[in-house]
């Protein structure tokens, strides 16, 4: 019965959407023809307005709802969700699976199922349950702890070279986005009076005109403040009257625009990390370096609510997924770094003798991180460097 519903659904549906496996599945995408097909289901377009109302949900994601709704009715054969039993959706998700069908995508349809069952004109909360129970598929996640390790020698050699610019421009606008995760349109829609020395604050206006204050990371207000000064002490005059209070200007006299600071932002992470960061994975680095500050005592600084609000976010289960995402490529972007340091062959007296003055502290450093000096080089090191810093 399933088999044959499914070759008329499929000779009938358009072409439209990537085939899912090479056996040809029932499309999942939006099109006309499904919305006329939801429309026509019980209940449906009550529920789907519920959901708006109730989250302000956007055109894509109604789009969304439909397209996994419609999929479900039609491959199941089910239009009035009353009378859907266990045994449907089983088959369904049987069928999802044979198909190949991401456990994501397969959890995803059935959660748009949940929901509608849940609604009030159907409510089914038994078989909710009983889904949830023996049914949900759940995509096995990595405990992002065991990769915290790695992010304090990112965050090291990232810091570090932040502190080798001379540029105090580029100086402080690297510190504002990795220190306080600043968006890009956060970033150059900021005005002198918007950085709070006083206070010790920085006044954001963010993501749909949300105001929030970020008050300076405990330990490390001395450090914002010295990069905010040495800036504005050679801070340029703006060219139009609109930008005279603007707090950054650039080498033009204008205040940035979001795609310069987006180009600003990879060619630095490029150059300093081995791969190029856009200024929204430099929130996921804030997130994540914050996530492992400590106090003297070994205590957490920041929970994961006070992140939350720090970067402005309104819901946890995002900061949450800032923090897993970079913890995660945390391992990849040290082995980048780590051929990116030693891609020259030989020892490391030779990289060290080698190695341009200008660039010698970094090297050191980096080498350190790595574990990939001895005691008696690191002497050496340390004796190159008092001579350099006495010249």
């Amino acid at each position: 019965m399933y088999a044959e519903k499914l070759e008329d659904i499929v000779k009938k549906s358009n072409k439209k959407g990537r085939a899912r496996t090479s056996k040809g599945d029932v499309p999942l995408s939006y099109s006309i023809e499904n919305e006329e097909y939801f429309n026509n289901i019980p209940h449906a377009k009550e529920w789907l307005n519920s959901i708006v109302r109730r989250r302000g949900s956007s055109i894509r994601s109604q789009q969304n709802y439909i397209a996994r709704l419609t999929h479900v009715s039609r491959v199941t054969g089910i239009t009035d969700f009353k009378k859907l039993t266990f045994e449907d959706v089983n088959r369904y998700d049987t069928l999802m699976w044979e198909w190949g069908m991401a456990i994501r995508t397969r959890g995803g349809n059935l959660s748009v199922v949940n929901s509608l069952l849940q609604y009030s004109e159907i409510l089914n909360l038994k078989l909710v349950n009983r889904i949830n129970k023996e049914l949900k598929p759940r995509e096995p996640k990595d405990d992002h702890r065991r990769y915290l390790s790695d992010i304090p020698n990112v965050i090291n050699i990232w810091n570090d070279y932040i502190d080798s610019q001379k540029n105090k421009y580029n100086k402080f606008i690297l510190r504002m986005l990795t220190d306080y995760g600043l968006r890009e349109e956060e970033l150059v829609t900021r005005n002198l009076n918007d950085f709070d020395a006083d206070n010790l604050c920085i006044h954001v206006v963010g993501k749909g005109n949300k105001y929030r204050k970020i008050e300076f990371v405990d330990g490390f207000e001395e450090r914002i403040l010295k990069a905010y000064y040495q800036y504005k002490r050679n801070r340029k005059e703006p060219n139009k009257i609109d930008d005279i209070d603007t707090l950054f200007v650039t080498k033009f006299n204008t205040r940035p625009s979001s795609k310069s600071i987006y180009d600003f932002v990879k060619y630095h992470t490029q150059k300093a990390l081995g791969e190029g960061f856009s200024p929204h994975k430099l929130r996921h680095l804030t997130a994540s370096w914050l996530a492992i500050l400590r106090d003297d005592n070994g205590n957490i600084l920041y929970e994961p609510t006070r992140i939350m609000k720090f970067l402005g976010h309104e819901s946890l289960d995002t900061t949450i997924r800032y923090i897993h995402a970079f913890a995660k490529g945390a391992n990849s972007k040290l082995n980048k770094m780590k051929n990116r340091i030693f891609r020259k062959t030989g020892n490391i007296d030779d990289l060290i003798n080698d190695c341009p003055p200008d660039e010698l502290p970094k090297l050191i450093i980096r080498l350190l991180l790595e574990g990939k000096i001895s005691d008696s080089q690191f002497d050496k090191c340390s004796s190159i460097l008092r001579i350099k810093n006495r010249d």
